[in-house]
């Protein structure tokens, strides 16, 4: 029974060590923690029950552990393993000091106490303090055995379940928790709750004329909203497009977007601090300011956009403890359970528990909360749905098709692109259900009667289109069509069919949180302005590698006037499309109708001319990433 004991307090301490480490957290390791906890410490007894080599029992009891310690140290932070050494060292004294004990009264605090810290030594440097605890934990071990003394093996035990109980309080500023508590109590008035939901293209929505049924949340807000047909992203990828939405500016005006540079990514300028976002006019107003993101990398601090929000939560999610023996075990017989916690980033229904508690901790007072959900961003594996049944679909890995490099002219096979077609469908279909429990919350009530819901994206998504896959590459369609959705009191529901640029979100918010707005707002019944949008090479190397023959290597602006849509890039390329009648944008018509590519492009220049460009922001953000977050960016498709 002591063996046993010992066994379920180490199983249940690595869980336990992975729970103050890992955020999300999900009890998914436990079965196979325990499991192997019990099959070392049965091995041990049936040594220690032999006794033809003690030695050797606890020799087998004790390198688990130190496997363990090595597994959370080996990619911590070198200024972490110094400590790691110092709180190894401890726990070895401890095992040796506890090797004379009885085991049920000091070993098991005391292995529960080592495990704990071996996960604490690779988690974040906020906690790195509490290294401390093997060394006060020695103090527990040196107690008098419980066959000497019960109480004190029952101190031990009750002692060792106090500090676990401690240590899982979080901790202030850690990574991953979440304070929706208010500072100072801002004044009350009208709220806008901006949804951005990254990745997700106007063509795969239900309500946009998409044969499957991929939004039904979406389309019960549709009649109740205005619906914009023709929006568009001012650029293909997040950071530029973002920053767009926050200033009003077009990417050459605000300056924050990709530059040529050798870095594998973050080939990209921040938004400086001398542009005053939507976020502090809203705040310089009295009201309170929010952001609850998925997006950590291209949306988090290093790149600006945090400016003006009282509350800017954009952390990547922890990995925490990992121990590769186990971890792979778990991952075989509970991959669904284990994906769930080991994503890279945090899922919708994590975006929506957040932001709903945000909301609830402003009371009446009047807010701008920011909503970033990333669920449709690769990798996409949504939950099976009968509306997205399984067909002749293949993955990438197993056409061995290579999705980073497709050559120009090369098409993706059909069964790769119907399994990126139906895996981002199925991807949708989750972000919509929780999409749906946050607009319910808002929209109804005392909330919804002073609340203004606007519902994008940044940009769409390529499924194999112009030899294209992913986005942030050139200025099709399928990544500057994106959906566009307000509804509030006040908005008469319809749908407007002119172009519109996600630029006029900046003073549409303005104006619905009633502030001065510097510009045409979406509402006001009339054209914008001329929609044009930007990208430039290049956020990271892989858009300059020399088998691409240069096609990424370009600066390319797009100008749209009705349905006619000028390509013009600083290569010299020249390309005309009328959207209408070539919605795919396959037949070029700049020699055929040479007139109206010249208009074009001349009010193209004249765009170009009234909107000069920033200078660059000074430093490029800093790209220098743990390996954790490194492995997370290669899993977004955001590094090689």
């Amino acid at each position: 029974m002591r063996w046993l004991a010992l066994g379920l307090w180490v199983g249940v301490g690595l869980t336990l060590a992975r729970w103050v480490t890992m955020e999300p957290w999900a009890p998914v390791h436990l079965p196979i923690d325990l499991a192997c906890a019990l099959l070392w410490t049965g091995g041990a007894a049936w040594l220690a029950r032999g006794a033809p080599a003690p030695r050797l029992a606890w020799a087998s009891m004790a390198l688990p552990l130190v496997w363990i310690w090595a597994s959370a140290l080996g990619d911590a932070p070198l200024s972490l393993r110094g400590k790691g050494a110092a709180g190894l060292a401890a726990g070895i004294g401890l095992l040796l000091l506890a090797r004379r004990r009885d085991p049920p009264a000091a070993w098991c605090p005391a292995a529960l106490a080592i495990l704990l810290a071996a996960g604490l030594a690779g988690a974040d440097a906020t906690r790195a303090a509490w290294l401390v605890l093997p060394a006060a934990l020695v103090l527990v071990a040196r107690a008098p055995a419980a066959s000497d003394r019960p109480r004190w093996g029952l101190a031990a035990s009750l002692a060792s379940v106090l500090l676990v109980v401690l240590l899982s309080v979080p901790v202030p500023g850690a990574r991953g928790r979440f304070d929706p508590a208010v500072a100072t109590p801002p004044k009350p008035g009208p709220a806008v709750v901006l949804i951005v939901l990254d990745t997700l293209r106007r063509q795969q929505l239900s309500f946009h004329g998409y044969p499957r049924e991929t939004s039904p949340a979406l389309a019960r807000l549709a009649p109740q909203a205005l619906v914009f047909e023709a929006a568009t992203a001012t650029s293909s990828w997040t950071l530029p497009s973002h920053a767009s939405i926050f200033t009003g500016l077009s990417p050459r005006q605000h300056g924050a977007h990709g530059y040529r540079g050798k870095a594998p990514l973050g080939n990209a300028w921040p938004l400086a601090d001398r542009f005053e976002t939507l976020a502090e006019r809203v705040h310089d107003a009295g009201f309170a300011t929010g952001a609850v993101v998925a997006n950590h990398f291209y949306l988090g601090p290093r790149y600006g956009l945090d400016q003006g929000f009282d509350t800017y939560w954009a952390p990547s999610p922890r990995a925490g403890l990992q121990l590769p023996g186990l971890d792979a075990l778990t991952a075989t017989f509970r991959p669904h359970a284990l994906g769930r916690v080991r994503w890279p980033y945090y899922r919708a229904e994590q975006i929506t528990d957040r932001a709903l508690a945000w909301i609830d901790a402003r009371g009446a007072a009047g807010f701008l909360l920011f909503v970033n959900y990333m669920d449709v961003h690769a990798p996409n594996r949504g939950s099976p749905d009968p509306r997205v049944p399984p067909a002749d679909e293949q993955s990438p890995q197993e056409a061995s098709f290579d999705l980073d490099r497709v050559p120009e002219g090369v098409p993706i096979p059909p069964a790769v692109h119907r399994h990126l077609v139906n895996a981002y469908d199925r991807e949708l279909l989750d972000l919509d259900r929780e999409l749906g429990r946050l607009l319910d919350t808002v929209r109804r009530g005392s909330l919804g009667e002073r609340t203004t819901v606007i519902v994008t994206s940044d940009h769409g998504e390529y499924f194999g289109e112009h030899s294209l896959i992913d986005h942030s590459r050139d200025l099709h369609e399928e990544v500057l069509g994106v959906p566009l959705l307000v509804a509030g009191p006040g908005i008469p529901p319809g749908r407007r069919h002119e172009p519109v640029s996600l630029s006029s979100l900046h003073p549409t918010v303005l104006a619905r949180m009633g502030l001065p707005a510097d510009a045409p707002t979406l509402l006001d019944g009339a054209e914008t302005g001329p929609v044009s949008a930007e990208w430039h090479a290049s956020e990271h190397a892989l858009h300059l590698d020399p088998r691409y023959g240069g096609r990424f290597d370009r600066d390319v602006w797009v100008h749209r006037r009705g349905s006619y849509k000028l390509f013009r890039d600083d290569r010299g390329g020249r390309q005309v499309f009328d959207l209408e009648e070539d919605p795919n944008e396959q037949r070029d018509l700049s020699e055929a109708r040479s007139e109206l590519r010249a208009e074009l492009e001349a009010e193209l220049d004249a765009w170009l001319a009234s909107r000069p460009a920033a200078p660059a922001a000074g430093t490029p953000a800093d790209p220098q990433l743990s390996r954790e977050e490194r492995e997370q960016l290669e899993a977004l498709g955001y590094a090689e």
